[in-house]
C-alpha cells in the first residue's frame, strides 16, 4: 500500500528508494541459504491481527508532502524443523 501526499512518489529518488527496498526485500532467505522464506510454524497467531494504519490520518495535519509505504511481506512456507528468529524484549529481530 503506498499513500502518496504532494506528489512524493512521483520523484526520481523516490523511485530509487522503492527499487532498492524491494530489492533487499527479495534478496531476504529462512533459514540462510534456504532460496526461500520459511518460517518456524506457531499455532493460534492470528492472520491480519494488528493490521489498520491509521497512523497517516493522525498525521495529516502535520504532513503537507511524504509517503507512507507499507510492504506486506509472506512467508513461502511454514514448518517445524526450520530455526526460529530469535526476537529481542520489543518484538524485534536479532539478527
Amino acid at each position: 500500500m503506498l499513500i502518496d501526499k504532494g506528489g512524493v512518489a512521483a520523484s526520481q529518488l523516490w523511485q530509487h528508494i522503492q527499487r532498492d527496498v524491494l530489492q533487499a526485500i527479495t534478496s531476504i532467505q529462512w533459514p540462510p541459504g534456504s532460496g526461500a522464506f520459511i518460517l518456524y510454524d506457531e499455532p493460534g497467531k492470528r492472520r491480519g491481527e494488528g493490521s489498520n494504519f491509521p497512523l497517516w490520518e493522525a498525521l495529516a495535519t502535520f504532513v503537507a508532502r511524504g509517503v507512507l509505504w507499507v510492504v506486506a511481506i509472506e512467508q513461502d512456507a511454514v514448518s517445524k524443523s526450520v530455526p526460529r528468529i530469535e526476537k529481542g524484549t520489543d518484538g524485534r529481530a536479532l539478527m
